[in-house]
């Protein structure tokens, strides 16, 4: 049985035309690589996620785009808010 978060995920893969199979596990891992990849510290990304142990949190960074030159400062997103309001 779905919950509510499960249904509106299969649905918007389907709108989104996306055929691969995606989970809710598969969301939560792609918020913590995007979370690690812009920048946030491990240990609050560990609250975030609600892990007891640090090193499950590193699991994570095997994931992550390793390009830094197109990682981009807290700074320079605010900047570029800024700008287009």
């Amino acid at each position: 049985m779905k919950n509510g978060l499960q249904k509106a995920g299969k649905h918007s893969c389907q709108v989104a035309a996306i055929s691969k199979r995606v989970g809710t596990h598969t969301l939560r891992h792609s918020f913590a690589t995007h979370m690690l990849e812009h920048g946030i510290n491990m240990r609050t990304l560990q609250g975030f996620m609600g892990h007891a142990d640090v090193k499950t949190t590193e699991i994570h960074t095997h994931a992550m785009r390793r390009d830094l030159k197109r990682l981009t400062s807290p700074l320079d997103r605010i900047m570029e808010d800024h700008a287009t309001q």
